[in-house]
C-alpha cells in the first residue's frame, strides 16, 4: 500500500493510541448493537500499530482532527479471515456527528485509489446502515462491486481498485 496522508485520511502511529483506542471502543459498542455474539467491551489490539506492510490502521479526519478510524487487513491477514481480496476492511467507524456528508465515502475511495488490488469488507447483515454504506460507497458501476450471499450473518462486498 503507497503512503498516504490527505486532508481525509491518514496512517494513524504509536502516538495516535489514545485516540485510536478511544474510537475503536466506540465502533465496538455500536456493532455489539447489531449482533449480541460481539463483545462490546473488545479492547483496540496493539498489533495494529505494530505490523506495518500486513496492518493498515487509518484515522479518518475532518477540519484536522480525527473524527473516524479505518482499519485494513493486508493479504495475509486477510485471507487467514476468509477474504479473497488483497486487502480486507476489519472496521469502518465514523462519530455520529460525521455521518451522511459524504466523509466516510470519500475516505474510502482515496484509500482505493492508494493501493490497487482486491478489496472486500464483511458487513454484518443486520446492520442496515452499514449496508446501505457499502452500496453507496461502492456501488458506482465502474467499480466492479460483487456482493457476495450472506454467510454466518456477513455479507461480503468486494471490488478491484484501480478502477476508481
Amino acid at each position: 500500500m503507497q503512503p498516504m496522508d490527505t486532508d481525509k485520511l491518514r496512517p494513524a502511529t504509536a502516538d495516535d493510541r489514545p485516540v485510536v483506542a478511544r474510537l475503536f471502543a466506540a465502533y465496538q459498542r455500536e456493532i455489539a448493537a447489531f449482533d449480541s455474539t460481539i463483545d462490546p467491551g473488545l479492547e483496540f489490539e496493539e498489533v495494529w500499530l505494530e505490523k506495518p506492510g500486513e496492518l493498515f490502521p487509518f484515522l479518518i479526519l475532518e477540519g484536522g482532527e480525527p473524527v473516524g478510524l479505518l482499519l485494513v487487513y493486508g493479504k495475509r491477514y486477510a485471507e487467514a479471515a476468509g477474504d479473497p481480496g488483497d486487502f480486507s476492511v476489519y472496521a469502518l467507524y465514523l462519530e455520529e456527528q460525521q455521518r451522511g456528508n459524504g466523509l466516510a465515502e470519500a475516505a474510502v475511495r482515496e484509500l482505493l485509489a492508494a493501493a490497487p488490488g482486491e478489496w472486500c469488507a464483511q458487513v454484518l447483515a443486520r446492520n442496515a446502515p452499514a449496508m446501505r454504506f457499502w452500496d453507496r460507497a461502492l456501488g458506482d458501476p465502474t467499480l466492479g462491486l460483487t456482493k457476495g450471499p450472506c454467510v454466518d450473518g456477513l455479507v461480503p462486498f468486494c471490488v478491484r481498485s484501480g478502477t476508481v
